[in-house]
């Protein structure tokens, strides 16, 4: 009865899995004197024992895969952005810090961010400008490379005609390989203007 359980069990739980298993990237297929072995009825019970381990080695080495991924997925980044709207002119730069993935169970992960700079308005004259800072809560929408970003936030300059304290929000789209270092920007933006950006995860 214990064996013909172990049997049962057996035939069933490797129906579902691949049959294939790896370490960090290296596959190794099972080959095809395997499957006839799976087929047919195993009589001894060391035998059913060990393919038994050998099941849950494999699906144990999957999880392992998929933290290393996890893991492997850098969540900080910085960029400097730099952007005109003929008005006024800012450059900045940024610290990004990735804080959920697959909201929802969907291609959407959020993101906080907190960045300095300096704005010039009109003449370029530093009179009508000054030094700002800024804080911000977005989303990344799509998967492998090209994204959709949009953040809110708020905004402080701390002299010249932006002195004080405003709403500030960007929308736009960004360039990044899903364990790719480097990242591209170009968005509409406040205080930034029309601007773009380059950096890099870590």
């Amino acid at each position: 009865m214990f064996k013909q359980t172990l049997e049962f069990y057996l035939l069933r739980s490797m129906s579902t899995i691949k049959p294939t298993f790896g370490v960090f990237g290296e596959n190794i297929i099972l080959n095809k004197r395997f499957h006839e072995i799976m087929k047919r009825r195993v009589r001894h019970p060391f035998t059913v024992i060990l393919i038994l381990s050998l099941h849950f080695f494999c699906k144990n080495t999957y999880s392992q895969q998929d933290d290393y991924k996890e893991k492997a997925n850098d969540l900080n980044a910085i960029y400097f952005s730099a952007g005109t709207a003929v008005l006024w002119h800012g450059a900045s730069l940024t610290y990004e810090r990735g804080l959920n993935t697959n909201l929802f169970n969907k291609n959407i992960s959020t993101f906080a961010k907190l960045g300095s700079g300096y704005y010039l308005i009109w003449d370029w004259s530093p009179e009508y400008g000054g030094p700002w800072a800024f804080s911000h809560y977005g989303w990344l929408l799509g998967k492998d490379i090209h994204h959709f970003e949009i953040s809110a936030g708020v905004f402080y300059g701390f002299s010249g005609d932006l002195m004080g304290l405003f709403p500030s929000g960007t929308i736009g789209y960004r360039y990044n390989k899903p364990l790719g270092k480097f990242i591209f920007r170009a968005n509409a933006s406040f205080p930034e203007a029309l601007n773009i950006s380059a950096g890099f995860k870590f």
